[in-house]
């Protein structure tokens, strides 16, 4: 199992049990949604972004989200 698997892992465990990503973690939960890099406009993501920063658990749609299209694994 890679690192960033690993992680990816953290990552999925803690936003399930509704807890704020921190450190490398939320580093990568961002780097993963694209911070940064996606344009502007993008509402999703820019609600990912804004909730992961601020430690705010995900609704259902948003988790089902990082679940399938960013995190994939």
């Amino acid at each position: 199992m890679s690192e960033r698997s690993a992680r990816s892992g953290h990552i999925k465990r803690r936003l399930v049990r509704g807890q704020p990503l921190t450190g490398k973690l939320l580093e990568l939960a961002l780097e993963c949604i694209g911070e940064g890099v996606r344009p502007p406009g993008d509402e999703l993501f820019s609600e990912l972004s804004r909730k992961f920063r601020a430690g705010i658990p995900l609704d259902s749609y948003e988790l089902s989200m990082m679940f399938d299209l960013v995190l994939m694994t």
